[in-house]
């Protein structure tokens, strides 16, 4: 679909969707299997992203 991809293990928009307020970043906390305290980042999807997604499926779909 060329609308994201994999960076360093973050989920990040092709250019030509990065100034559009389709994602969000956040810090996700866990515990590994040590018991550590350890941090993620997490590629979190608008809802407004949610409708371009539907929309280039049905696109697809509709070829």
């Amino acid at each position: 679909m060329g609308i994201q991809y994999k960076q360093s293990g973050l989920w990040v928009l092709c250019a030509k969707y990065q100034d559009k307020a389709y994602t969000n970043t956040a810090t996700h906390t866990y515990s590994d299997s040590l018991g550590r305290e350890c941090t993620a980042k997490q590629t979190l999807w608008t809802e407004y992203a949610r409708k371009l997604i539907h929309s280039v499926l049905r696109k697809k779909d509709a070829a």
